[in-house]
């Protein structure tokens, strides 16, 4: 006998609208008929049922928040989908796209032969899937299979606990085309669920029967052995893409229904399952309980890999529907029939876990922060207690898309809740991943649904979180690019801009002069008092500006420009010089001062469009084509750029100086180059392919990257006064450019006493030599970008006691670097003089000879005539960087 021919077959019901008031009752009616045992059902309501009188027409302005694109890689009927995540867009938009050429359905002959030519294609041409997007669709008064208030055993974690997590006790919405998929996956907790194909193309599904599920996680984790040795529980990442030609070849029995418009799918508990859609639709699913389940949820298991998994404390359920065997399964002593073994053998159920496991990697797999691991159910779950409505601030003198935002108030004991107890009911991030301590409403507004976004600090206050953590600025950078798995991306987002404006000078755009470094994690303490100055020094030269700028309407005084006022949003935390930034020295500026960005109604959902990267200092982008004039500018309400990006991009021009209250980007946002280091995080070209941005090279060599991505990891941008462009020079030809400067340097004697300039933290000053010493340091060539370090302390080599234990030329060695833990290959030392210096405030400094500069012998690079100044004693240290200013 066939696996086809074996497999309990899915069995179609025609309910009246009578049988389908009572939900629970009619699931159970059709179990005790075998429905189950297939693992999947279709439910056909009756013509006259219509759960939404006003059609579909009337949610073109419907925001799909962070749809994702599924990039789907492997063969032979074997693959891994990787979920991108793009900008928001409406449904009008997705719709557009998905019956552009690009991604409508083929012409095919019957839906066999689309199946052939889905899984033929599978791999080309990533569509784009609206998944999980929390809200319904479906009217509130319709009585019949709501799917927002099913009122199955479900709802006691809302009764018991007061928690809802999205998509599992409330509804999410699905918006596919053609080819979005589902991977191989059980629902969380092993729990029922039901999808309504509202309107639009079929979908098509696959389903392996419960008492065959054994059978289909032995073929995953044969099939997909590293990520089951990294994750025990992978299937739950929703990335495994089984082809029926490879169930079929490993006799596993499945069967395959294809979804139309006003149906109903049920899978049951334990029931594998997978699909994909034929083309424009929209679906609206969610979870769901019967008492028959209790005895998958008390055997369920869970991935720990993600903070935010999906976990159902199943106390209430086996208190109240099984009080007999309460006490012996509290401890550990409640034996009962397995259902997912398919022999019926007895066994232990677990124990109850109260919390879930902590885990320092939300990605112990192979794809870096900025590629999200999601598709139709994943880690995007939230959890809301306690509801109260509160006054919106942030929009008093009017309305976001229409409507007032509801806020929530979060009890503290919830791991998901914000330090200050608030949450916005209608916030998602960049990633595509809800914020946990977030939630998505929807309501209608004169006949049309409306979806509001605004981030917690838009709504209920300016000040950071009160808790902010110990994170430092580099351990942050990871979790703010806007692919990056974030539970709390607006909050990591601003944490980072506050992090950010701790390095002297405080401005985020003359930051990108500095390096991109912190000595020391954030001390609490220190974050939740510090506040920058009032002024500081302005190191970007305003001839950057001017030549960046189509139009110039005042040139204004070097004065105000080399000492400007800094400017602190209340919103999202960056400071920015106001002349910078292109805010008048002359105005009144409070502590409620806003970015462009956070005073935009869609600022939330703001990110740069020539980086991957979110955070810092945007401006609105408008469009002008390269053929055209300055005049024809298209303003573009989606598009935001970094000022950083936009003074290095040669396509990017600025519309007026000194306001700056837009950027042309001239038609383009990307180019043909690719990021290196987005190449070297996601290991594989194609995958860096679909990260956005342009990306500019090293002056010296062919090395490309994106701006942003470039300074984060160590790329040095040098500004001068007598040019309009940045040197761009990355790691290894910085390294080069300072060796053969001081190859050239002559050096003159110095001794003890001698007055000399050299580097305190930021700056350069007088200092006095008091003594000189030898001093041994090591030479390391660095596998990552072969370059070679010639001053690596004893102390910084961690695998070698070099006191006792030197190592020989071509030993691997770990060398702790810039907070870094590097390896490399030891490749030598010598003996170099160190020269150490008292500065005027009695702070003693060592320096190798071309770090000091005799005064009024020596002439001072350009570099560092720019950081001089003629005492130290107003510096003030800070623990992160070393200074403050």
């Amino acid at each position: 006998m066939s696996a086809y021919e074996e497999v309990p077959r899915i069995m179609v019901f025609r309910p009246t609208l009578d049988e389908m008031k009572d939900f629970s009752k009619y699931i159970e009616k059709i179990e005790s008929l075998g429905a189950h045992e297939a693992g999947l059902a279709k439910i056909i309501p009756p013509p006259e049922y219509c759960p939404r009188k006003s059609g579909y027409n009337n949610l073109d302005y419907f925001q799909i928040v962070s749809p994702i694109q599924q990039v789907v890689q492997g063969n032979h009927g074997c693959y891994q989908q990787y979920n991108i995540q793009k900008k928001t867009m409406t449904v009008r938009e997705f719709r557009n796209k998905a019956n552009s050429p690009e991604h409508a359905t083929p012409e095919y002959f019957d839906y066999e032969d689309l199946e052939r030519k889905y899984w033929k294609n599978i791999t080309y041409n990533p569509p784009i899937y609206g998944a999980d997007v929390p809200g319904s669709i479906t009217d509130e008064d319709c009585d019949y299979f709501n799917i927002n208030r099913l009122g199955t055993i479900l709802d006691l974690i809302n009764d018991s606990y007061n928690i809802q997590i999205m998509g599992v006790n409330t509804a999410y919405l699905y918006f596919g085309m053609w080819k979005s998929s589902f991977a191989w996956h059980t629902e969380d907790m092993d729990l029922y669920s039901i999808n309504y194909l509202h309107t639009g193309e079929p979908k098509s599904w696959y389903c392996v029967p419960p008492k065959y599920g054994h059978r289909m996680e032995a073929l995953l984790k044969n099939t997909f052995k590293e990520q089951h040795k990294k994750c025990e529980a992978f299937i739950r990442h929703k990335m495994s893409i089984i082809a029926p030609s490879i169930l079929r070849k490993h006799n596993i029995p499945f069967n395959k229904i294809t979804q139309e418009a006003n149906e109903f799918m049920i899978t049951f508990p334990y029931a594998y399952h997978a699909g994909y859609n034929l083309g424009f639709n929209i679906a609206e699913s969610t979870n769901f309980a019967l008492q028959r389940w209790i005895e998958y949820g008390k055997r369920s298991t869970m991935c720990f890999c993600h903070k935010d998994t999906v976990k159902i404390r199943m106390n209430a359920f086996v208190e109240k529907f099984q009080p007999e065997r309460f006490q012996s399964w509290l401890l550990g002593q409640d034996i009962g029939v397995d259902p997912k073994d398919p022999f019926g053998n007895l066994s232990y159920a677990p124990t109850p876990v109260d919390e879930v496991k902590e885990v320092e990697e939300d990605f112990p797999e192979e794809l870096p922060d900025f590629i999200a691991k999601k598709t139709k159910k994943g880690p995007k779950r939230q959890h809301t207690n306690e509801s109260i409505e509160c006054v919106d601030e942030f929009i008093q003198n009017g309305q976001l898309n229409g409507s007032p935002t509801k806020l929530k108030k979060t009890k503290s004991k919830s791991s998901s809740s914000t330090a200050n107890g608030w949450s916005s009911s209608s916030v998602n991030g960049h990633n595509g991943h809800s914020n946990s301590t977030n939630d998505k409403t929807a309501q209608l507004s004169n006949g049309v649904l409306q979806s509001y976004s605004l981030p917690l600090n838009l709504i209920c206050g300016a000040s950071l979180p009160k808790h902010i953590g110990y994170e430092n600025l580099y351990e942050l950078s990871g979790r703010t690019l806007q692919y990056a798995k974030s539970p709390e991306p607006f909050t990591d987002e601003t944490k980072f801009n506050f992090f950010s404006s701790l390095i002297e000078p405080h401005c985020l755009i003359c930051l990108m002069l500095k390096p991109f470094a912190q000595k020391e994690k954030i001390n609490e303490a220190f974050a939740t008092e510090w506040k920058p100055p009032s002024t500081s020094r302005v190191l970007m030269p305003k001839t950057n500006y001017i030549s960046k700028s189509k139009e110039v309407i005042d040139y204004g005084d070097d004065h105000s420009w080399n000492q400007s006022t800094l400017l602190v949003c209340s919103v999202c935390k960056i400071c920015v010089h106001s002349v910078c930034y292109g805010v008048s020295n002359s105005l009144d500026i409070d502590d409620t001062w806003q970015c462009d960005r956070c005073c935009d109604r869609s600022g939330y959902q703001a990110a740069c469009c020539l980086c991957p990267v979110r955070g810092g200092p945007l401006k609105k982008v408008v469009f002008t084509p390269s053929q055209s004039s300055a005049s024809s500018a298209i303003p573009n309400d989606e598009k935001w750029a970094h000022i950083s990006c936009s003074l290095v991009l040669p396509n990017a021009k600025f519309d007026v100086f000194p306001n700056m209250t837009h950027i042309d980007v001239q038609g383009r946002t990307s180019n043909e180059m690719s990021c290196k280091f987005c190449h070297q995080k996601t290991n594989s070209s194609d995958l860096s392919n679909y990260i956005n941005g342009y990306s500019i090279r090293c002056s010296l060599c062919s090395d490309s990257f994106h701006v942003t991505c470039g300074h984060r990891e160590g790329v040095s941008f040098e500004a001068s006064n007598e040019s309009t462009s940045l040197k761009i020079l990355c790691k290894k030809c910085k390294i080069k450019s300072i060796n053969n400067r001081n190859k050239f340097r002559s050096f003159c004697e110095v001794d003890i006493g001698a007055e000399v300039i050299a580097k305190y933290h930021a700056y350069y000053s007088y200092a006095r030599v008091v003594s000189i010493n030898e001093e041994q340091f090591h030479k390391v060539e660095f596998v990552a970008d072969n370059t070679l370090v010639d001053n690596i302390k004893g102390n910084q080599i961690l695998n070698r006691n070099v006191e006792h234990d030197m190592p020989q030329i071509g030993d691997v060695v770990e060398v702790l670097l810039n907070q870094e833990q590097l390896h490399g290959k030891y490749a030598g030392n010598h003996i170099c003089k160190m020269y150490t210096c008292v500065f005027d405030n009695d702070v003693q400094l060592a320096f190798r000879r071309e770090d000091v500069y005799l005064k009024d012998q020596e002439e001072l690079p350009k570099r560092v005539q720019m950081k001089f100044i003629d005492s130290v004693q107003s510096v003030v240290h800070n623990p992160l960087n070393g200074i403050l200013m």
